[in-house]
């Protein structure tokens, strides 16, 4: 039990007290959003590889990026680049695609310092995101 509690201490150790002010909660959130929304749009209405488009956005996220002003929203957008990769029998309309931005863009700033320098964590937002909208849409069929 020793050991475990010594591994979890140094998985969730907080190595950035960065926290965000109320501006740059909403640019993450919107972000997220927009990610999510453009990402899953161009792939079901122009029927274009998933891959491209997320990689297209990558590429507008990192030539957006290099401004010192907007050094972090290559990771929140990619954040929402996974979201909007989900299938449409997961998300059949675009406001559940708009609401599991919000909730990854939120989860994206209550974890900004939580599993710092790990692989998976903007995967793992995403797909926590998807699986709470997906679980709210099977409740309220």
């Amino acid at each position: 039990m020793r050991h475990l509690t010594k591994y979890l201490n140094v998985i969730f150790k907080k190595k950035d007290q960065h926290s965000y002010s109320l501006q740059e909660w909403i640019i993450n959130i919107s972000i997220c959003e927009i990610t999510a929304l453009s990402t899953f749009y161009i792939h079901t209405m122009y029927h274009q590889n998933i891959v491209l488009v997320a990689s297209f956005i990558g590429i507008i996220l990192g030539l957006i990026s290099t401004k010192e002003r907007f050094k972090n929203i290559q990771f929140v957008g990619y954040c929402g680049v996974f979201v909007g990769m989900s299938s449409t029998l997961i998300f059949p309309t675009l406001l559940s695609v708009c609401c599991a931005g919000i909730i990854a863009g939120v989860i994206y700033n209550l974890s900004t310092s939580l599993l710092f320098g790990y692989g998976g964590r903007l995967g793992t937002i995403a797909f926590l995101s998807v699986w709470g909208v997906y679980v709210l849409n099977i409740i309220l069929r």
